[in-house]
């Protein structure tokens, strides 16, 4: 089950469950897979009705599922969104890759930002 508070998004996909999730090294993996900076792959997706290559979607949802399930392949991983249908599997995780960079339900900064102590 996906836990919110760690930008996890739950994903059904007939009577399996993929959890979603954008992690630091999942992050690393999509800046390789793209040979780009995480803010210049997130605006691509932004603009995705401007086109957007299927190759660039798979390589998308696979780094969500690093971290939770690091069993499936960038195949597999295009078969899930086959299944599940391109929207639904990129709705979830678009949702989980806004969640990683969003701050947490107490209004406190993401983990790993500091404030200045006085």
């Amino acid at each position: 089950m996906a836990n919110k508070q760690k930008g996890e998004v739950d994903l059904r996909v007939g009577s399996k469950v993929y959890t979603l999730r954008y992690s630091t090294n999942a992050i690393c993996a999509l800046e390789a897979a793209f040979d780009d900076d995480v803010q210049s792959i997130a605006k691509r997706f932004e603009d995705a009705e401007k086109g957007v290559r299927m190759s660039d979607v798979r390589h998308f949802f696979h780094a969500a599922l690093i971290d939770n399930h690091p069993e499936i392949g960038l195949d597999e991983a295009g078969l899930i969104i086959t299944d599940a249908g391109i929207d639904v599997a990129m709705s979830a995780a678009s949702d989980a890759f806004q969640s990683m960079f969003a701050p947490n339900r107490a209004g406190e900064p993401p983990k790993g930002k500091r404030t200045a102590a006085g």
